[in-house]
């Protein structure tokens, strides 16, 4: 990602024994923002924090703890800027690494952030 990109969706609910796009009641309006990672954009990260957010920090499992390191920032910032929110961590390429490295690192993701 380069900057940030926005996308938006409404999600309607689905009414008992019938279809999930005639409810009748309001639907759910989603942001996603997905912000850049890399560290030029890490400063303009701050000014779109709010409590009223879920937070999902993805890393690359295939980055071993130096991609657990990176959530440090990351998840530092989202406690400071909007304290309480919650944050879902998300690890990616589980397909690229051993399955004792990723319960190696599903421990340390744990042990540092819970």
């Amino acid at each position: 990602t380069e900057g940030i990109d926005i996308e938006e969706w409404d999600c309607r609910g689905k009414v008992s024994g019938g279809s999930l796009f005639r409810s009748k009641k309001p639907p759910i309006h989603f942001l996603a923002w997905d912000f850049a990672g890399q560290d030029d954009y890490q400063v303009t990260h701050q000014c779109f924090y709010s409590r009223r957010a879920l937070y999902i920090a993805v890393f690359r499992l295939s980055d071993g703890l130096e991609g657990v390191n990176e959530l440090d920032h990351v998840l530092r910032n989202v406690q400071l800027r909007a304290p309480g929110s919650i944050v879902i961590v998300v690890g990616t390429h589980l397909d690229k690494v051993s399955e004792s490295e990723s319960l190696f690192l599903e421990e340390e993701v744990r042990k540092r952030y819970r």
